[in-house]
């Protein structure tokens, strides 16, 4: 386990590169000029000239990415040209509140969507069934950003039950939980739909199975046949759709920070978007695709512990 764990750490590095180059491209092909964004419309040839080279943009592509790379590999993922302050320093900031709303969005989907997937399951074709199936189409369907404004209209605006911007404290305080249900709401909705119908259908494939039905003629309770033989065995699927679906939680986490006005990762890369901010949005993208990755190799070790049979010797 421990040569599989180093060695997934080791692959990581030329994904991060490959993300970082990609990345440092395409903003480059963005229309606008960081220096002229800096100093305004109405700034002269000789001033915009002058801050490009202040900020080294007036260098070839290569040089450029060649010291992005060499400062990231130091930790240092440079400077915000808007911000005015050290990239890392603005994201190890505003990180911890992107987390918490990922996280608290994430353990209320799986609450809910385990559960509503077994219970369809074992009521196929049933209203509880056609129902489950309704919420997962309906999660799927809705983009983030137009469910988040609906939120904000039903509870905020018409019926004034919760804050819908910014944040109030952790999410264990009363205020931080107010202020924390509608994004995490908007955030969980695609997680919820796809475990959901993955749940549903990963429990229908071993319900049929001949453990089960050995389980069952042992005389064992409907509940130890459900939890103990069947559910643990369908976990598999879900607990990978559960790493892949973090990478829509930290997508999502871009509009739907916007849209909330949460003060995390994903409002400040869009701010430093808007702003053609290099160097932040760089760094944002960079650091969001590493914890993507740690967390599928968390997924990769879940594996071993829910089913003793799998082994990466």
């Amino acid at each position: 386990m421990a040569r599989f764990i180093f060695v997934r750490l080791l692959a990581l590095l030329p994904i991060a590169l490959g993300v970082a180059l990609v990345a440092f491209l395409l903003l480059r092909l963005v229309p606008g000029d960081p220096a002229r964004v800096i100093l305004g419309a109405d700034a002269g040839a000789e001033d915009v000239a002058r801050v490009r080279a202040q900020l080294g943009l007036d260098r070839p592509l290569a040089i450029q990415f060649g010291i992005f790379v060499g400062r990231a590999v130091r930790g240092d993922l440079g400077y915000s040209y808007y911000f005015k302050d050290r990239v890392m320093a603005l994201i190890l900031s505003t990180l911890p509140a992107t987390v918490e709303l990922s996280f608290v969005a994430m353990v209320a989907a799986v609450a809910v969507a385990v559960p509503l997937g077994v219970v369809a399951a074992l009521r196929r074709q049933t209203l509880v069934d056609y129902g489950s199936m309704a919420i997962a189409v309906f999660g799927v369907a809705m983009p983030p950003f137009w469910l988040g404004i609906l939120l904000i209209y039903l509870f905020g605006v018409q019926l004034r039950w919760l804050p819908t911007m910014g944040i109030g404290g952790h999410f264990w305080t009363w205020d931080g939980l107010r202020h924390m249900l509608l994004p995490a709401a908007t955030l969980g909705a695609l997680m919820l739909a796809s475990t959901t119908r993955l749940t549903r259908a990963a429990m229908l494939d071993v319900l049929g199975e001949e453990y089960v039905r050995t389980a069952r003629a042992k005389g064992l309770t409907a509940r130890q046949v459900i939890y103990r033989h069947a559910l643990r065995n369908a976990l598999i699927p879900v607990v990978t759709n559960l790493g892949l679906q973090m990478g829509n939680l930290l997508g999502g986490a871009f509009l739907t920070e916007t849209v909330f006005a949460w003060p995390g990762i994903g409002r400040l890369s869009v701010d430093a978007m808007f702003r053609r901010d290099y160097p932040m949005v760089q760094g944002t993208l960079l650091v969001v695709t590493l914890i993507f990755l740690l967390v599928n190799l968390v997924v990769d070790v879940l594996y071993v512990m829910i089913d003793p049979r799998i082994t990466y010797d």
